[in-house]
C-alpha cells in the first residue's frame, strides 16, 4: 500500500489483482458523479428539453446574477465563443456540447441554477433595486463635493448603482462605468492593507479605535496623543506612513494600487492626477493636521510627515467605478476573499477589524446615529 499526499490531502492507493486500484475506482465514481450532476443541471436549465440555444443559456445564466465576464467562467465562455464563432445561425446546445463547455464550472453553475447563492431569487431582488434607483434618481437635493476644486466639476446628474454579492452575483444600473475618486472611501481600505501587512498590534500603537465625536477633519487627538481612529483624516494620514515603510514613493503607490486591483477582481482601478494636484494645492487643513501630529510625535520613527501626507493625497485620488467598487465591498463582506476570482486578498484579522471600525467610526460624527438605526 502506497500513501501519497497532494495539496494537504492524503490518498491511499490499494492495488487489486485485476489491475485496478482503489484510487482508480474512486476516480471512476467521481467521474460518474460529475456526469450525473452535468445531466441534472442540463435538464434543469432546458426544463426537460434535449437542446437549448446558446443565447437562451446565456440569458438563464444572467438571471442567476452571474455575468459572462466573470473570471470564474472564462474557460466556459471561451468554449462557447469558439462554438458560435463560425456559425451564421443560432447554435443549439445538446447535452454533449453542454458537458464540453461547462464541465470546468459545474460546481459554480450548479449552485447558481439550484438557487443556492446568497440571493436565490436574484431577478426579484434586482427589480427592487431598480425601483429604488428610479425613486432616488428624482432626488435633486444636495450638491457635489467642492472642498477640492476639481471635484466641483463633476456632473451632478451622474447616478449609478452596482452590487456584487459574496457569491459574485452582479447587477448594475445607471452611470456605473464612470470613474470617480475614492476620496475618504479609501480610509478603510488603507487601514485594512496596513493591518494585513503589519498586524493590529503594530497599527494601533499609532492610531486609536474609538469614535471621536468630532468632524472628520478636526484638529484633535485622543488622550494618548494618537488620532482617534483610522477613519478620520488624522488617522488615515498616520496609517499612510505605516504602509510599506522603508520603500520609495513609487513602490508604495504601486503596492497599494495592485492591492486595490486584487480587491476589485482586476476590474477598473485608476488614478486622477488632476484631483491629486488640486488636493495638494488646497489641502491646508490636512497640512495643519499633519504638522500638529508631527509636533505630538504621532508618526513612526523614520517616517516623514510630508511624505505621509503626499501619499495620503495620492490614495484619495485613486479612481474606481461603481462596478469595480462593488467588488471591493464584496471582498470585505466575503472575509477578504474576492468573490469573482476566489483569491484571498486580506487576512481575516484585517477584515474583522476594518468592518468593526467602519461600523463604529465610519460615518464620522454620525456613526452612532447610523449604527442605532
Amino acid at each position: 500500500m502506497n500513501k501519497r499526499r497532494y495539496s494537504g490531502t492524503s490518498y491511499r492507493r490499494k492495488h487489486y489483482g485485476n489491475g485496478f486500484s482503489e484510487m482508480h475506482i474512486h476516480n471512476e465514481k467521481r467521474t460518474g458523479l460529475f456526469s450525473a450532476l452535468e445531466d441534472m443541471l442540463f435538464y434543469t436549465i432546458t426544463q426537460g428539453e434535449e437542446k437549448i440555444s446558446i443565447s437562451q443559456f446565456i440569458s438563464a445564466l444572467r438571471s442567476t446574477g452571474l455575468l459572462i465576464t466573470d473570471p470564474r467562467l472564462k474557460d466556459c465562455m471561451e468554449k462557447l465563443h469558439l462554438t458560435v464563432r463560425d456559425s451564421i445561425t443560432e447554435v443549439m446546445m445538446d447535452k454533449e456540447l453542454f458537458r464540453k463547455c461547462v464541465g470546468g464550472n459545474i460546481m459554480l453553475l450548479s449552485q447558481a441554477f439550484q438557487k443556492k447563492f446568497i440571493i436565490p431569487e436574484f431577478e426579484a431582488f434586482v427589480s427592487k433595486i431598480n425601483e429604488i434607483y428610479t425613486k432616488v434618481h428624482a432626488e435633486q437635493k444636495g450638491h457635489v463635493a467642492d472642498y477640492i476644486p476639481h471635484l466641483a466639476k463633476f456632473n451632478p446628474e451622474l447616478w449609478g448603482v452596482s452590487l456584487c454579492t459574496v457569491d459574485g452575483q452582479r447587477h448594475s444600473v445607471g452611470d456605473t462605468k464612470m470613474p470617480f475618486c475614492l476620496q475618504s472611501c479609501v480610509k478603510p481600505l488603507e487601514y485594512a492593507i496596513a493591518v494585513h501587512e503589519a498586524g493590529s498590534e503594530v497599527v494601533h500603537r499609532y492610531v486609536g479605535k474609538e469614535p471621536s465625536g468630532f468632524k472628520f477633519n478636526n484638529l484633535s487627538l485622543d488622550e494618548d496623543d494618537k488620532p482617534h481612529n483610522p477613519m478620520v483624516n488624522a488617522g488615515a494620514i498616520v496609517i499612510s506612513s505605516l504602509i510599506k515603510p522603508g520603500t520609495n514613493k513609487a513602490e508604495k503607490f504601486d503596492y497599494v494600487m495592485e492591492f486595490v486591483k486584487k480587491m476589485a477582481g482586476q476590474e477598473y482601478v485608476g488614478f486622477s492626477n488632476a484631483t491629486f494636484q488640486s488636493e495638494k494645492e488646497t489641502g491646508d487643513r490636512n497640512f495643519a493636521i499633519g504638522y500638529y501630529m508631527k509636533e505630538k510625535r504621532c508618526f513612526p520613527h523614520g517616517a516623514e510627515m510630508i511624505d505621509a501626507l503626499d501619499f495620503y493625497f495620492q490614495l484619495c485620488s485613486i479612481e474606481v467605478t461603481c462596478e469595480s467598487g462593488s467588488v471591493m465591498g464584496a471582498t470585505l463582506a466575503n472575509g477578504g476573499i474576492c468573490p469573482i476570482t476566489g483569491e484571498r486578498v486580506l487576512s481575516a484579522e484585517a477584515v474583522r477589524n476594518t468592518l468593526s471600525l467602519m461600523h463604529s467610526c465610519g460615518m464620522y460624527d454620525f456613526s452612532g446615529e447610523f449604527a442605532f438605526h
